[in-house]
């Protein structure tokens, strides 16, 4: 059990449990066990409501992860010790169940080392309670009255049974009535701290109208964290008693129906009604819901936790509940019986405070000052404090405690907010139907939220205190709704058939695919297909089969998968469609074909022309080369022959022109002239043709 996180604050302002938020894990464990679902949950996170907690530590108790704590004031009663007041240790009766046998006699002397000037048994308090509690059960008439000692019940009838709060008995619990006996002893400037089970006392203690009673609260829990952090072993104090003890009556407070023996033995108006001792919550609920009915004058003691304080949420120790019980009777029978002169007592509470509480008004000692330490200086002590009741011995008997009936009166009042009062039946209709649970048949109540019905959670949704997600069947039937729809609007045939190979199911794609029915359901696969592979998994060969299948029966070519569920019994087949995919396929294999082909007749057709074209131009290039041949064959035939008539003639006038003037040629550089020509390659060897002869 985790006690807190968090120190306390100054005052008692914060909430007394709360909520780690990084630990909280969704589980609904708190809601489940909360007695008045003061749970908050928002976005799956648990957090207490502290206008609804009771503080009864339940959610702390039943917390799996540690994420529910209740407030640690250690670091308050800290502050309280180094203070110049002097500070007193109430110590509630069921501390003999966590401190059993030898330990309960050494507690008081190790509380005075932690530095309490003064530790008495809260006890006391609880005798003045029970015959204030007697007194007014008998003034109530036929009413039933009920005790008020719990505060957690105080809190629940405050705040969930406003009609029976003129059932509750106006009186104090024995932390206040404690309290207020010590400060009327010691006067109003002393510090008081209790030490008890109860996580409830906390949030008693932050009541304005006992604001100033009582300065800080622990829990058995917190003690046994301080004890151990200051090195404290209560093996190695030795024995003493308490600077106040209680009656057997007042010890034995904190058992189930404490309070009603103590009350019966105070006053005989107490045993004319019938006593009814309750404990736990649902036990006290079961007899509230029918008080109102009931005209026998009862007085009913109710406890909020199993058989009383000894069951609290700040008990500690390996011992059960029976052995608890056992050392708390056994320490009541020991106040009961004669008592011989105890031993010496060692008080180490510091020597100034102890100086204060006798003598109030006058100044601290230095803290120097040595305490005493023998059996004298402890009785005188304790005369100085007052106490010439309280510390019984074998020669004195204590004087019953008393305190005025105006100090023990207390007022209980409504905390239901109106409009919890009176629920709206038309907006509660309204979140049921949002929930789905609008149908009587759809309300399970099965109580898995948290909540004991359907309607009890439909208006926690409504006040805010409640999640529609909470609903673990709601949110199962949503789940298979969604799966079921994802299948049957899935683009992929799916087929799911049994160890016989057997449609159990098929979604709409696979009808499509295979233009079948649901009158096929319960049938073979083979009558649709090659049930192969299905065979494959119901051998054991194979968990999964993957591949591509043609089915051109359908015209149908699909990537096919195949697995195993085997847990169920039973195979599933995945059908995904990609005729079009092969069809596409082929489309570009064919159109890549056509493509190549045509280029290849393109290139051929480029080919064949530039063939041509050569042809062409070899054979025009030949037959202007035979020109020129025959054109210049004659030019020089044409000069020999007028060369040779004018040397024979011997007249220049006589002599014919020449066809191409000297001029013509000289070939001037980079000219074309015959010689040029006749240096070109022909064209037509380059074409690999022969142009033919040259003319």
């Amino acid at each position: 059990m985790n006690v807190a996180a968090t120190p306390s604050p100054e005052g008692f302002a914060a909430e007394v449990v709360s909520t780690n938020k990084a630990r909280c894990r969704d589980c609904f464990r708190c809601v489940r066990y909360c007695p008045v679902k003061a749970i908050r949950m928002h976005e799956g996170q648990a957090s207490v409501d502290p206008a609804r907690c009771l503080a009864c530590g339940t959610c702390v108790r039943q917390c799996p992860q540690g994420a529910k704590s209740f407030r640690n004031d250690v670091a308050r009663a800290r502050t309280l010790l180094v203070q110049n007041a002097p500070v007193l240790c109430s110590l509630a009766p069921s501390f003999a169940a966590v401190f059993p046998g030898w330990r309960a006699g050494r507690l008081p002397s190790a509380l005075r080392r932690l530095g309490f000037a003064h530790v008495s048994e809260t006890g006391i308090g609880a005798e003045i309670v029970a015959r204030h509690t007697a007194q007014s059960a008998a003034e109530a008439g036929p009413r039933a009255r009920i005790c008020s000692s719990c505060p957690a019940v105080v809190r629940y009838v405050e705040r969930y049974r406003p009609e029976l709060l003129g059932a509750l008995a106006p009186v104090v619990s024995p932390m206040i009535a404690h309290a207020r006996w010590l400060r009327r002893k010691f006067g109003p400037h002393v510090r008081i701290v209790f030490v008890g089970p109860c996580v409830a006392k906390k949030a008693e203690a932050q009541r304005p109208e006992y604001h100033g009673d009582v300065d800080c609260v622990l829990t058995f829990q917190e003690l046994s964290a301080w004890l151990d952090q200051e090195g404290i072993d209560l093996a190695a104090c030795e024995e003493s008693q308490f600077d106040a003890a209680a009656g057997p009556l007042g010890r034995a407070f904190a058992l189930e129906g404490g309070c009603l023996r103590a009350a019966e033995e105070c006053a005989d108006g107490a045993s004319t009604r019938q006593p009814l001792a309750l404990s736990g919550f649902e036990n006290i609920c079961d007899a509230f819901d029918g008080l109102p009915r009931l005209t026998e004058p009862l007085l009913i003691e109710p406890l909020f936790c199993p058989q009383g304080c000894i069951g609290g949420p700040g008990m500690v120790g390996e011992g059960g509940i029976v052995a608890r019980r056992l050392a708390l009777l056994h320490h009541a029978q020991k106040a009961a019986a004669p008592q011989a002169a105890p031993p010496p007592a060692t008080h180490f509470a510091p020597h100034a405070a102890r100086q204060a509480l006798a003598a109030p008004n006058a100044p601290a000692a230095s803290e120097s000052a040595a305490a005493p330490t023998s059996a004298a200086a402890a009785s005188a002590s304790t005369s100085a404090l007052g106490w010439a009741a309280g510390r019984a011995s074998d020669a004195e008997t204590p004087t019953e405690p008393d305190l005025p009936r105006a100090l023990c009166r207390a007022e209980f009042r409504c905390l239901m907010p109106p409009d919890e009062r009176e629920g709206d039946e038309t907006l509660l209709r309204a979140t049921l139907e949002r929930l789905g649970k609008a149908d009587p048949a759809d309300q399970l109540d099965c109580g898995a939220c948290g909540y004991a019905s359907c309607r009890e959670k439909a208006l926690a949704v409504l006040r805010g205190m409640a999640e529609p997600e909470m609903c673990l069947p709601q949110m199962r039937r949503l789940a298979e709704q969604r799966v079921d729809r994802i299948i049957e609007t899935s683009p992929n045939g799916i087929v799911i058939v049994d160890q016989q190979l057997r449609i159990l199911h098929m979604n709409p794609a696979f009808r499509r695919f295979f233009m079948c029915t649901d009158s096929l359901c319960g049938r073979p696969i083979s009558l649709l297909m090659d049930p192969e592979p299905f065979e494959r998994l119901a051998s054991g060969r194979d968990d999964r089969i993957e591949r591509t299948v043609d089915h051109p029966k359908y015209g149908l070519v699909c990537h096919q998968i195949i697995y195993t569920l085997p847990h169920e019994g039973q195979y599933v087949g995945i059908f995904v469609n990609i005729t079009h995919l092969q069809a596409s396929r082929r489309q570009l294999d064919e159109l890549r074909a056509q493509t190549i082909r045509q280029a290849r007749e393109l290139l051929q057709q480029q080919m064949t022309m530039a063939e041509t074209i050569a042809v062409c131009l070899g054979e025009n290039t030949a037959r202007a080369e035979a020109l020129l041949d025959k054109l210049m064959a004659a030019a020089e035939s044409s000069g020999r022959e007028r060369a040779g008539t004018a040397s024979g003639a011997g007249e220049a006038s006589d002599r014919p022109e020449a066809p191409f003037p000297a001029a013509a040629q000289r070939a001037a550089p980079g000219s074309f002239g015959p010689k040029q020509f006749s240096a070109l390659p022909r064209l037509g060897s380059l074409a690999g043709r022969n142009p033919g002869p040259t003319v």
